[in-house]
């Protein structure tokens, strides 16, 4: 009945066969007998219209993802697009990824397109730092495995992006900053609790950072939470302008305005700029911009930064 509705209409639709299965409290059959429905329903689906776009196992960790490509091929009802659900901030996002391509090649079940989607608590929902994070773990991966042609998609629920009054939130302006992001992308040294993307502009003597901040394993409330300590390398000249903006986590509210952290202008000691970062907690999303300056006399050695 579904599919002849949209059929009518002429539009264009993703089939996902159940969301999350892997739950039990979502669906109590366990994996063979969710194995089972997506078997019957796909190949309906198929005989209904041998063009439709079969995504799939949906599940909201990485775990079943290899034995379900097995069976499907197994039964010629394979996903156009495999699709998992990863928590930001825990798993492994670009071991997964990459271990994903890897199977595909090793066990025959070759597919072209990954998608992944963000699982996280309520209380997570609307977080920007975990979305760069997320974001960040599939660029990572693409960079290893891009040569093999899959594409690598993120998607997300698109009213997570504004409230019911269409303010949006914080979780859209990260996504609005790393999706501006343009140049030759560089790499972002990860640690335990942040990660990020760059890319730099070499016409414009720019680099750009976006980078998230997760609780970490170590840090359990605020007030001993480890120092972020910004190293940027490889910069030629003498001085640089470096313009950092940060996003609060403002939960299911709107976004309020982001605030500049440093406006000024930096030395470039052996190539390299580095300070504290601070006042950049779990949950925040920074930009931070690097303008090189040209012909720039040698700047003053910056004062050490106070901890937070």
């Amino acid at each position: 009945q579904a599919w002849r509705k949209y059929a009518s209409l002429g539009t264009a639709v993703n089939w996902e066969i159940w969301n999350e299965a892997d739950r039990k409290e979502v669906f109590k059959g366990g994996q063979s007998g969710f194995f089972s429905i997506w078997v019957h329903t796909a190949q309906l689906l198929r005989k209904l219209d041998s063009q439709c776009i079969l995504v799939g196992p949906s599940t909201s960790k990485h775990d079943w993802v290899q034995e379900f490509l097995k069976v499907a091929k197994e039964f010629d009802v394979e996903p156009d697009v495999v699709c998992w659900h990863e928590e930001a901030t825990k798993a492994d996002v670009a071991g997964h990824m990459n271990g994903s391509v890897e199977s595909f090649w090793q066990d025959g079940t070759d597919r072209r397109r990954i998608r992944i989607m963000q699982t996280v608590s309520s209380a997570r929902q609307y977080v920007p730092g975990d979305m760069v994070i997320l974001m960040a773990g599939i660029q990572d991966a693409y960079r290893a495995t891009g040569w093999r042609m899959v594409e690598e998609e993120l998607a997300f629920k698109t009213h997570h992006l504004a409230t019911d009054a269409g303010e949006p939130r914080a979780i859209m302006l990260a996504m609005q900053w790393v999706q501006g992001l343009s140049g030759t992308p560089c790499k972002v040294e990860k640690t335990d609790s942040v990660q990020g993307l760059a890319a730099r502009d070499d016409s414009k003597r720019m680099l750009e950072i976006v980078l998230g901040r997760a609780k970490g394993k170590a840090a359990t409330k605020p007030a001993v939470e480890a120092e972020v300590k910004l190293n940027i390398r490889n910069l030629p000249g003498q001085a640089a302008h470096l313009k950092i903006t940060r996003i609060a986590a403002t939960g299911a509210a709107a976004a309020t305005q982001p605030s500049t952290l440093v406006d000024r202008d930096f030395e470039i000691k052996n190539g390299e700029i580095k300070f504290p970062l601070n006042h950049f907690h779990p949950g925040q999303a920074l930009d931070i911009k690097v303008e090189l300056l040209r012909n720039a006399p040698a700047m003053p050695t910056i004062p050490a930064a106070t901890r937070t």
